[in-house]
């Protein structure tokens, strides 16, 4: 089961080629999202913050005899990470890291907080209630950015490109009562990059570093914005970030981690992602399957590390359309 297909078409194409996936199942809220018409049913979904979300998804794991979710959305992360149990308990098995890491990686702030203290280098960050010092911490312009992902897919949840003092008075008396689901952050220039590890009971058995040279929004947007072209390239400087990351976060499975590398040569992480990403697909055409893997690794097969085992390429995606006579839900 893959809840919330939405347009990852490529993504639910890769888990059918595994030969022990026998059947994807996927949920929707938009009977129009491109990923309802590849999987091999489709079930019309609630709000996954809702009440009714985690009987809806044990409703259709029962019928259709699932016995593997792969959340790839963050709010799904979250909320099936926090409900972890009743999935177990009945047999069913999550693609999911440990709990600890997903809360971590889930809050912005603290994420970044703990990627200092094992010295991997982050953009000078504060909580919106502390603004008062902002000015002597970051330049301006800074980025106000929501803290947690749980914030996704409301009012709350928007990116701001602070210019001046002004701008940040505004939005302190705009966020009143809310200043500490809020952070102030370096709003940082360079080359996007976006790199893709895997780990194996915690072990980083892979590492493919790409860079994002175009996405569908631009950074730092609202929407996020998905990879449209990239690269794979190898680095060693990036591999030791990774190890560093994953010392301190146990991880068993697909991860991402995003940043810059600014133009003075150093490299700053922004955020981490505990789930596979847009630019998985360039990984896997590099070399890397981490869908497979992830098959694999739940299946109980030993993964052994391959760092470095990947080809350098570039990526560029268009738009293919499905036809259909009619939106079709479950």
């Amino acid at each position: 089961l893959i809840p919330s297909a939405g347009a990852r078409v490529s993504f639910i194409l890769y888990f059918k080629e595994h030969p022990e996936v026998k059947n994807v199942i996927t949920t929707e809220i938009n009977p129009l999202a491109p990923g309802v018409y590849v999987a091999d049913k489709c079930y019309k979904a609630p709000r996954t913050l809702s009440s009714d979300y985690i009987p809806f998804l044990l409703s259709v794991c029962e019928k259709e005899r699932v016995n593997l979710i792969i959340p790839l959305m963050d709010l799904d992360i979250v909320v099936i990470s926090r409900n972890r149990e009743v999935f177990l308990e009945r047999g069913i098995k999550l693609l999911l890291h440990p709990k600890e890491t997903v809360e971590i990686a889930a809050d912005k702030y603290q994420s970044l907080v703990i990627l200092k203290e094992v010295g991997v280098d982050v953009p000078n960050t504060l909580l919106l209630k502390d603004a008062e010092s902002a000015e002597e911490i970051i330049a301006y312009p800074m980025l106000l950015k929501p803290r947690y992902i749980s914030m996704k897919n409301s009012p709350e949840y928007f990116i701001k490109k602070i210019s001046d003092r002004r701008e940040l008075e505004f939005w302190e008396r705009e966020l009143t009562g809310k200043e500490d689901r809020y952070i102030l952050q370096e709003y940082l220039v360079g080359t996007e990059l976006t790199v893709d590890f895997f780990c194996y009971n915690g072990e980083v058995i892979s590492i493919v570093p790409g860079e994002r040279l175009a996405a569908v929004a631009p950074a730092f947007s609202e929407t996020g914005g998905a990879i449209i072209r990239g690269k794979t390239f190898h680095s060693e400087e990036i591999n030791e970030l990774v190890f560093k990351v994953a010392e301190k976060l146990k991880f068993h499975g697909p991860a991402n981690f995003q940043g810059y590398k600014l133009k003075d040569g150093s490299i700053k992480i922004t955020e981490i992602n505990p789930r596979l990403t847009g630019a998985s697909v360039m990984t896997k055409a590099a070399g890397a399957d981490f869908f497979k893997w992830s098959i694999d690794m739940i299946l109980g097969k030993e993964l052994k590390p391959r760092i470095g085992d990947f080809k350098e390429i570039y990526m560029t995606c268009w738009s293919k359309p499905i036809f259909f006579e009619k939106p079709y839900f479950l």
